[in-house]
């Protein structure tokens, strides 16, 4: 019977030493893919934003552009590739406007890179919801209600960001 006991036991402690090997495993293979995807996405901006022979440069720059923007998984990463490339090609676009003097061909930039900025806009309020950055808060302190007017009173909550269940 005691046999048996240590037997089951030594078992169960081969079962979860197993166990935890295999998680460790899936880990560690999670991690590597994760950080694959990320030198792809790296790779790919610096590739986008890179004038002809700069690559090592603009891998560095990509690389600084993810830490100083904050991206805490692959989803931020991406969107902030498609940020920085959207920023620099709006720049470009602008600049080339500038410097034509054909009346159709600045107009079209004009309103090239109008476009981008607005879309630049769109991706830098959608990366501020995914790390929970929320807008302004506004109390009111006091407020004063005329007759047939109405008034809401307690704490509004608006949108919250996207995660947050508060």
């Amino acid at each position: 019977m005691m046999r048996n006991n240590i037997d089951n036991q030594t078992l169960e402690i081969n079962q979860s030493h197993d166990s935890l090997e295999s998680k460790n495993k899936n880990n560690h293979e999670k991690n590597y893919q994760r950080e694959k995807f990320k030198n792809k996405i790296l790779s790919h901006n610096a590739l986008a934003c890179s004038d002809k022979d700069d690559l090592v440069n603009a891998l560095a720059e990509s690389e600084n552009d993810m830490k100083v923007l904050n991206a805490q998984n692959s989803l931020q990463e991406m969107l902030i590739a498609q940020m920085t490339s959207i920023h620099l090609l709006q720049q470009k676009t602008i600049t080339l406007a500038n410097r034509t003097g054909i009346f159709d061909t600045n107009q079209y930039l004009v309103n090239s890179s109008i476009k981008l900025a607005n879309c630049f806009t769109q991706q830098a309020a959608l990366l501020a919801r995914l790390q929970g950055i929320s807008g302004q808060k506004i109390v009111v302190e006091y407020v004063e209600v005329h007759n047939g007017g109405q008034a809401i009173v307690g704490n509004i909550q608006g949108a919250t960001p996207l995660g947050d269940k508060t």
